[in-house]
Order: structure tokens, then sequence, then C-alpha cells
């Protein structure tokens, strides 16, 4: 009897909790497009979340025209995704400026790895999404600011794991050798 297989997408970002190292070898290598995974995750997350929202906008344009449908899914964007987004330039250039100062690491390699660092908060944020939903509970507000993260318990777990997973990058860069 064959296995069916897993998904690319489940199988690579389940190596971030099984097999860190080797996930962060394959991000550094090439092997695995982390900044496409990261925003598929995004993607999924707010589809998830906010689907009522998004509808919302669907239904504006339909009915006032184009042009407010699409001023009505910029407002939800920058509502909804947009807290997600600064995390992750945040995170990025946590992990992206050391990474080029410290070992000459390239943009290529260092974004991969600033991506790793995202996927585990849009991870835990995606499956608290999945949780309200199963749960049938509303979306969680859009966090607009650094004190509500802490009544968001995703937001919290994501954010740890993340910070987790940007130590070990910095430990594997800066246990490297200069030949590396």
């Amino acid at each position: 009897m064959r296995a069916i297989p897993a998904p690319r997408l489940f199988v690579a970002v389940a190596g971030l909790a099984v097999a860190p190292r080797e996930a962060l070898r394959n991000a550094t290598e090439g092997r695995w497009n982390t900044l496409r995974d990261a925003l598929a995750l995004l993607a999924l997350g707010s589809i998830a979340a906010y689907t009522p929202d998004l509808a919302q906008a669907l239904l504006i344009g339909w009915d006032l025209g184009l042009r407010e449908g699409l001023f009505e899914l910029a407002r939800v964007l920058q509502l909804r995704v947009g807290p997600d987004l600064v995390v992750m330039a945040v995170a990025g250039a946590v992990v992206l400026l050391p990474a080029r100062l410290l070992r000459g690491i390239s943009l290529d390699r260092g974004l991969a790895l600033a991506a790793a660092c995202w996927i585990p908060l849009l991870l835990t944020r995606l499956a608290g999404h999945f949780i309200r939903l199963l749960l049938g509970r509303p979306p969680a507000r859009p966090v607009l600011l650094p004190a509500q993260i802490l009544q968001s318990p995703d937001w919290i777990v994501g954010l740890l794991w993340s910070a987790g997973i940007a130590v070990l990058v910095m430990v594997t860069l800066l246990g490297r050798g200069e030949d590396d």
C-alpha cells in the first residue's frame, strides 16, 4: 500500500518543529523557498480569519463599483494583515542585518533565513484562526498596539517560537568558520 505524499508546504514547515537545523540548512542552500511558504501561510491565515471581511469587500465592489470595492479591500488588508507584515519586516531586519554584516550572507540567503523565522508566527496565527473558526468564535481583533499582542495566545506562542528560530539562525551563523 502506497502512502499518500504530504503536501510540500506541510513537510517543509513541519521541518522547523522537528529538525530546525536541517530546515535552516535547506533554506540557506536554496532547497526550500521559505519566502514563498511564508507568504502562502499569510494568505491562508488571512482567508481563514477574514473571509467575512473579504466577502464584504467583494459585495461592495459588486454593488457600488470596482473602485469602492478595491478601497474596501485595501482597508481590510491594512487593518487585518498589516500587523503581520510589520512583524515580518521587523523580524526580517533583525535576522537579515546581522547575517549580512557579520557573515556577508547574500541578500537572497538572508531573506530565506528571515522568512524561516516568520513561518512559526504565521503558522501559529493560522492555527489560532482555525481554532476560533471551529469553536464558532469571531476572528481575533486586529492587533494595533504591542500591548494587545499579550492578549492573543497565538501571537505569544508564534513570537516565542519565531524568536527561538532567530536565535538558532544567529548561533549557526556565528558558529560558522570563516570559510563558509
